[in-house]
């Protein structure tokens, strides 16, 4: 069982200075009554912290976010843009910052991968969404008390975040000095009152109308004085549960720290699907780095994704089976691969063998993923093939004009008929489909989707037999049976030839 409130201890706040009038909706976790004294925090003891932690010098300290369950983030991690070779070259360590589970399994998982990689620390407050403003407290505590003295440069990443560690160790060398605070910049100055909205602030929790200039909370980057800086801040201002506002709005200008706006939060974030109006989820084979390289500098260039708050990433499959021979050329596809994910972070790769024949597969993963990882930052999906050109901006028009919450829309294929001719593209036997016609669907090369609706199509296909003919299965047999409307619509997806 997952604790949900942060304590259950209280502090003597009266209540009876509420009206009914004024009586508002409370916050999970932070309710009016809730300790929101951050020394009371700080007191909570480590469960996890490396011996070797700050013992080395460092030119930069990297300290990823990470949940206690985001044990594949934390590998794809040192995999990646955190591997050896590439932290010696910079001089760069990393670790990643966890809060408490109360699942015990999970806890003893933790505990192996501290032992096996080192590089694990684990505070002791309970560890969720709207905690992550103690994880940055507890951040600031240990780089405080352990760093000051090893470490020149300190970066807060989340661990849906690639970092380029070239260009940001470039970047510091560039502005040595002190007193920086540098990240991406956030447009929303106004605080939500509207309960029914993301980041809903009550008064109770913070009363001006306008938050001070902060920085994007995926990543931000700091000089080692201004850890201190924040942390001496922090202790003398009443904790406020939206993590990015806290550190680099409320302390940052309580301590007197001028914020510093970069674009190179593109590279630290990698557009990740955090926050996102729109996810666009490309369907690519692992051969075809043209077509992915093309989208990159066409319709997926983060300029225009940015602009329309869109995230777009490739989903690919293993490039073979287990039974891979060793002058294949397969290997070096799967290098080929890796280097480019480490330098776009940009690419999904599942477990499954990419072929024709698996994307029922590649589309069942998507919406795995889209499940597990993006139904409460995301809104919309849309699912397209890497040989198509996308008007993002038409897109996320129309979906702000329908803005229905159970949307399905596409180019309608109606009165279709499995081809029984084994000779021919699309062959169905009767084994795999016995109806003697499809229902209605859409073209698979590409479809868009609200967010409740992948929920509802993912739970369906869950307990509905594979059919490979990925659009028939997912836009028509999975949509029907989970009775969702279809909505057609004469925006087509237009295919290219990528040479």
């Amino acid at each position: 069982m997952w604790l949900i409130y942060v304590n259950i201890d209280f502090n003597t706040t009266p209540r009876e200075h509420l009206t009914s009038k004024e009586v508002v909706k409370e916050i999970e976790g932070w309710g009016v009554d809730s300790i929101r004294d951050p020394n009371h925090y700080i007191k909570l003891k480590s469960r996890i912290v490396p011996k070797d932690f700050c013992h080395q010098k460092s030119f930069l300290l990297v300290m990823v976010h990470s949940a206690p369950f985001h044990s594949r983030s934390r590998h794809s991690i040192r995999k990646s843009w955190a591997k050896s070779e590439i932290t010696s070259i910079y001089n760069v360590s990393v670790y990643f910052l966890l809060g408490l589970t109360q699942n015990i399994s999970l806890q003893n998982e933790i505990e192996e991968e501290s032992a096996i990689f080192g590089d694990i620390i684990q505070e002791g407050f309970v560890d969720n969404y709207n905690n992550l403003t103690l994880k940055s407290l507890m951040m600031l505590k240990l780089v405080n008390s352990h760093c000051k003295s090893s470490v020149t440069n300190f970066l807060k990443s989340d661990d849906d975040s690639y970092v380029n560690l070239g260009v940001i160790v470039e970047m510091l060398v560039k502005r040595r000095g002190q007193n920086l605070l540098i990240g991406g910049d956030q447009d929303t100055r106004s605080v939500n009152r509207n309960p029914l909205k993301r980041w809903y602030v009550p008064p109770y929790l913070y009363s001006e109308t306008q938050y001070p200039d902060y920085l994007c909370g995926a990543a931000y980057l700091m000089s080692i004085d201004v850890v201190q800086k924040l942390y001496e801040a922090a202790l003398t201002t009443t904790l406020f549960y939206i993590e990015d506002v806290y550190v680099t709005g409320i302390c940052a200008e309580k301590a007197g720290v001028p914020r510093q706006h970069t674009p190179l939060v593109v590279l630290l974030e990698a557009r990740g699907i955090d926050r996102s109006f729109l996810l666009v989820m490309v369907h690519s084979a692992p051969s075809n780095s043209k077509n992915r390289t093309a989208i990159r500098k066409s319709w997926g260039r983060s300029e225009k994704t940015s602009k329309h708050n869109a995230s777009v990433y490739f989903l690919l499959g293993l490039t073979s089976d287990s039974n891979l021979q060793v002058n294949s050329p397969e290997p070096i596809l799967k290098k080929e691969i890796d280097a480019e994910n480490a330098e776009f972070g940009d690419i999904i790769q599942e477990g499954f063998v990419d072929s024709y024949n698996n994307l029922t597969l590649k589309s069942l993963m998507m919406l795995k993923l889209a499940n597990l990882h993006c139904k409460r930052s995301v809104e919309y999906l849309l699912k397209v093939d890497d040989d198509s050109l996308v008007n993002i901006a038409v897109i996320v028009s129309t979906l702000v004009k329908e803005g229905d919450p159970e949307l399905l829309m596409g180019s309608t294929k109606n009165n279709r008929k499995p081809n029984r001719n084994p000779s021919r593209k699309l062959y169905a036997p009767y084994y795999l489909y016995s109806d003697p016609s499809y229902p209605d669907y859409f073209s698979g090369g590409g479809y868009w989707m609200a967010m409740n609706v992948a929920k509802k199509l993912y739970k369906q296909a869950l307990k509905t037999p594979l059919f490979y003919i990925e659009d028939v299965y997912i836009t028509g047999i999975c949509a029907e049976r989970a009775n969702i409307l279809r909505q057609h619509t004469h925006m087509v997806i237009l295919l290219l030839c990528f040479d």
